[in-house]
């Protein structure tokens, strides 16, 4: 157990994490571990009654919640702190003497199966069971991880899942195969006791933890390596997805030689492969990282969103990502790269902000079984040891022979032919062997002589945002609130020091008040929203390096305007919001049209998804939708952005040169400064970055301003939204109160 004291949580949380999970299923009952965790919430012989535990965080500022992995089922909950002592005693008895209540099998059955109805709707959830039943066959891997009501009950008797699952729950529900972890002001020697009678009756288990490894039975192998998948998407949305499946490189956790890799292929500033890939209109996101699956293998992925360019062109992106792949193989390892990893790390860990209790037992309790315990607080940030060699190792294992690629997409074009069908998901796609062409393009490719593109790739520069400083300046105790140190015609500025903190840390906010008037509101907001997409993709390589430097830097439409916030180390705030602005005003249409017409796309599929989210994200963003005033729903949104385009299917110039023109023309500022930072540096940073965003004053009648719908007394408002995919078998209501 890992026990926390922190005397100024304004609630407390506990989370216990169970080291089985759906890897451990029966063969008879897939999705055994996953209907475990939905019981263990129904009953328990102290408190009997299946409602009391929630109804208890109800009445107490509380809530709970749960989930199950491959290799761990974890449940978490928080409550204030003058109920935590018997909301603990409620939750211990989870893992004590449940009742597993037979009159709840039947709820918690349609319960899966409503989940399981949502996730077909969902490529995220039929991506990854597509992976998992292409694994080989007799692979823990290939399995059917969530379960659904027909393979939880198959037999339509519903003593049968439950006699099972109170036969898994004894045989894997034990004590040494449980983390717990509590924060709360509690003190500690009064926690451990409490901890100590609370928990002592969970039965000990034999000492052992469950081994999931067979070499003799990998997931993964030459069999079902160097395979090319193309899957049919649910949103319309085109990714390319490169899936390399190593040796489990989890215990590397000093070195993250993978986080180094992941951290390089990742990278998008200068150099970087999704540089070139966004200079050349193929791509509008690229992710890249390690997922250790249990103790079986480490799936390395990089995930990149084509544009349709990118999608016309994939081979050309399936290249150039091999390339610079073979590319960098044959550079020296940069322990440049590596210490500045390291020491963004280290300065994540020291001056880590606080989280919530829940979120931070939540997460504690799931990872901490992969450190040893002097590094469980650590160990998810800190790289310890430069290893030159297991870098090298695991760069080149990233090969054609170690990898499949996933292309999902909703192309007519690529999904008329596809010819087989996942059993669980009914995803169709198709799978062929890598082309000869491709691996011959690959093999005969020389990084010395040859180019990659016509844009730079290497190793990352150096990051001149990374902090100096980290000194914490002495201000005067006792300022509770901004204060304002100037205001002129369209102007004003508010000042707080950090005197609750004393972290190296600043924030700084600038509302920019516009006029809307100038457009109708649904023309404005649809050409403001693409346009910030265009301003984000050509400052990328500046705010890229500001983030990865822990400077978090966001311009953004939004009600009155557009949200000027940078946020993170003080050192280089200002050197950053310098670039960043002077970047953003030196943008003009006529350049890049190529860049609107890829992020006008993008938000028209943006829109047209919208549609296909879980119909309780619909609905709740239709609750704001209409209560707001004034308000534009996707619908209005999309058939606006549509309307930018000439008959061609050409973006209308002229329409965002307007625009673009105009919308700036005129300006208030408020900047909000606080942190540790002096008065004088907040003045400079207000001047200088006024100095760069040149307008004229706005007047007070042009601001806009947004209200809340006047919602009259006794009065009942309803309004139904159709649901466009027909495929969505869940349905949902939404319920708002206001007096």
């Amino acid at each position: 157990a890992l026990l926390i004291q922190d005397p100024e949580a304004d609630s407390s949380s506990a989370s216990v994490g169970v080291k089985v999970g759906c890897f451990s299923d029966p063969k008879e009952f897939p999705g055994l571990a996953h209907f475990c965790e939905h019981m263990l919430f129904m009953g328990t012989k102290k408190y009997p009654d299946v409602n009391d535990f929630t109804e208890y965080l109800n009445q107490n500022n509380g809530h709970s919640n749960a989930f199950t992995d491959v290799d761990i089922t974890v449940y978490k909950f928080d409550s204030s702190n003058d109920s935590f002592i018997n909301a603990l005693d409620r939750f211990s008895q989870f893992f004590t003497a449940p009742l597993f209540d037979a009159g709840s099998v039947e709820k918690e059955l349609r319960a899966i199966e409503s989940e399981h109805q949502k996730n077909l709707q969902s490529d995220i959830w039929r991506s990854m069971q597509l992976v998992r039943s292409e694994s080989k066959v007799g692979s823990v891997n290939h399995l059917f991880s969530t379960g659904n009501a027909s393979t939880l009950n198959p037999n339509n008797n519903i003593n049968e899942p439950r006699d099972a699952l109170i036969k898994f729950f004894n045989e894997n529900y034990n004590a040494c195969r449980m983390n717990l972890v509590v924060d709360s002001p509690i003190e500690l020697d009064k926690m451990e006791k409490i901890v100590m009678d609370m928990f002592s009756d969970i039965a000990p288990g034999n000492g052992k933890e469950i081994d999931l490894f067979d070499p003799s039975k990998p997931a993964y192998d030459e069999t079902n390596l160097g395979r090319f998948y193309v899957v049919e998407g649910i949103t319309d949305r085109n990714k390319l997805r490169f899936s390399w499946f190593l040796s489990n490189g989890k215990k590397y956790y000093k070195e993250k030689p993978l986080r180094y890799l992941a951290s390089l292929f990742g990278h998008e500033a200068k150099n970087s492969l999704f540089s070139t890939l966004v200079n050349d209109g193929l791509a509008t996101e690229l992710f890249a990282g390690p997922n250790h699956v249990s103790n079986l293998h480490t799936n390395f992925s990089i995930t990149i969103s084509l544009s349709e360019k990118g999608l016309q062109e994939k081979e050309e992106v399936i290249l150039r990502t091999l390339k610079f792949m073979k590319l960098i193989q044959t550079l020296p390892i940069s322990q440049r790269f590596y210490e500045e990893n390291q020491m963004v790390g280290q300065i994540s860990f020291d001056y880590k902000n606080r989280e919530k209790p829940v979120d931070y037992t939540e997460n504690l309790s799931y990872t901490m079984r992969n450190y040893k315990d002097e590094d469980i607080l650590s160990g998810p940030y800190v790289f310890e040891k430069y290893d030159e060699q297991l870098i090298q190792k695991d760069l080149n294992s990233l090969t054609p022979q170690n990898l499949n690629i996933y292309l999902m997409t909703k192309n007519e074009d690529y999904i008329k032919d596809l010819d087989k069908k996942e059993k669980w998901y009914g995803t169709k796609f198709s799978v062929t062997p890598f082309s000869k062409e491709v691996l011959s393009k690959i093999e005969s490719f020389n990084p010395k002589s040859d180019k990659i593109c016509d844009h730079p790739t290497n190793y990352p520069e150096e990051n001149k945002f990374l902090p100096k400083s980290m000194e914490v300046f002495p201000f005067e105790k006792g300022i509770k609130y901004p204060k304002q140190v100037s205001k002129t015609e369209n102007c004003e500025i508010w000042y707080k020091p950090d005197t609750l903190y004393n972290k190296p840390k600043a924030i700084v906010y600038c509302q920019i008040y516009l006029d809307k008037s100038i457009l109708p509101i649904a023309e404005y907001e649809s050409l403001a929203y693409t346009w910030n997409l265009v301003v984000e993709s050509k400052i990328k390589e500046i705010s890229y390096m500001a983030h990865e430097a822990h400077l978090n830097f966001g311009f953004h439409p939004n009600n009155e305007g557009m949200l000027l916030k940078i946020d993170g180390f003080n050192d280089s705030m200002k050197r950053a919001l310098v670039e960043l602005i002077d970047a953003f005003q030196k943008i003009t249409v006529k350049e890049n049209l190529d860049i609107i017409a890829t992020q006008l796309e993008r938000q028209i599929k943006e829109m047209s998804n919208f549609y296909f989210r879980p119909p309780y994200a619909q609905v709740m963003a239709y609750l704001d939708y209409l209560k707001q005033d004034p308000s534009v729903a996707p619908n209005e949104k999309l058939h606006k952005l549509l309307s930018f385009k000439d008959k061609d299917g050409n973006v209308k110039e002229l329409k965002f040169e307007e625009f673009v023109s105009t919308f700036l023309s005129a300006m208030k500022f408020c900047w909000v400064i606080q942190g540790n930072i002096s008065e004088d540096d907040a003045k400079e940073i207000h001047s200088t970055c006024n100095s760069l965003l040149k307008s004229s004053p706005l007047p007070d009648s042009k601001e806009m301003h947004y209200r809340i719908v006047d919602q009259q007394k006794n009065t009942i408002y309803s309004y139904l939204l159709p649901a466009i995919n027909e495929n969505e078998a869940n349905s949902s209501i939404v319920s708002s109160f206001a007096w």
